[in-house]
């Protein structure tokens, strides 16, 4: 038996050819930066989800927001506190730059049993001073210090 041989149009190809590059692009975009948890399993905040953008683009004076969505394990209610996100560079002994905030403002349980929440803080990007790569070190505590959550964000610059 022989079979015809099928040879797609032009504009099949072009198309494939598009989509490949969208996806290729795609994937670039969401690999632009990786996290991780620094926390315990006694962590208040079990974090499923977390996001990492700035709205003009990642760079040094850039507004950035991580978003943070997952499950709680509150062992009393949260009547107060903080959250502090400490940025280093990798090349750099120490924290080259800290942003704090009110934890009540950044932090949103929702559903009525306080079991999911959502958390978003925004900090400004600092100038590099090393290799341009960077960690976002985000931890959250309540009124008796305890550990909420403790999470890094790798990421570098973009060009």
């Amino acid at each position: 038996h022989t079979f015809p041989s099928i040879h797609p149009s032009p504009f099949i190809m072009s198309r494939t050819a598009v989509a490949a590059v969208l996806l290729l692009s795609c994937i670039a975009c969401a690999s632009a930066y990786t996290w991780d948890s620094c926390g315990t399993r006694y962590d208040r905040l079990k974090t499923t989800s977390l996001t990492f953008s700035a709205e003009k683009g990642v760079k040094a004076g850039h507004e950035a927001t991580i978003t943070t969505k997952g499950t709680t394990d509150l062992h009393v209610p949260l009547v107060t506190g903080a959250w502090q996100v400490r940025i280093y560079e990798l090349g750099k002994a120490k924290s080259i730059d800290t942003a704090v905030g009110n934890l009540i403002s950044a932090l949103h349980f929702t559903d009525k049993l306080n079991t999911t929440f959502e958390m978003s803080v925004g900090f400004t990007l600092p100038e590099p001073q090393a290799q341009n790569n960077f960690t976002a070190s985000l931890m959250a505590t309540d009124q008796s210090k305890g550990m909420y959550c403790c999470l890094e964000v790798m990421y570098s610059y973009e060009n």
